[in-house]
């Protein structure tokens, strides 16, 4: 007998400012590419660069309201088909009804910190980044330059 396991990876939470949770349902689609895509009608859909080479998520979560806005942001790392340890979080934001990218920052895949991403209680939002000098991941506040309004 065979059996096969579905790994489905999704997320909850208010994206959209409204006061009522979506819920973000991950897809590869027929062309290979990966997407989030919204249970909600006419909410925009979120698609993984295909530079990215995506096959799912390392990691995916909702980090709530970050910047102020009312609406959640989320966060992942694309489990990218490559030879490195070395990729990408990205904090992602619905704008104007579109999904952006917010922040950016790299992480060591073989020692990510759960969360990556966290609110603190002034304000400030700390993440663990990857510090290719130190050669470790670091507990860092995030940067203006970083965070895009």
């Amino acid at each position: 007998m065979i059996i096969f396991f579905l790994c489905l990876q999704l997320i909850t939470g208010d994206f959209d400012g409204d006061g009522h949770p979506e819920t973000l349902r991950r897809q590869v689609l027929p062309n290979g590419l990966l997407a989030l895509i919204p249970d909600k009608p006419g909410l925009d859909t979120f698609f993984v660069e295909r530079s990215l080479q995506a096959r799912g998520f390392l990691y995916l979560r909702n980090e709530g309201d970050l910047n102020g806005d009312g609406a959640h942001e989320f966060s992942f790392v694309p489990d990218a088909a490559d030879f490195s340890n070395v990729n990408t979080c990205f904090i992602i934001s619905l704008k104007n009804g579109k999904w952006t990218v917010g922040a950016a920052f790299d992480v060591l895949e073989t020692e990510l910190k759960i969360p990556l991403v966290n609110k603190e209680r002034n304000g400030r939002i700390s993440i663990w980044r990857y510090d290719p000098a130190a050669g470790e991941m670091e507990l860092q506040t995030l940067t203006p330059s970083l965070w895009k309004q």
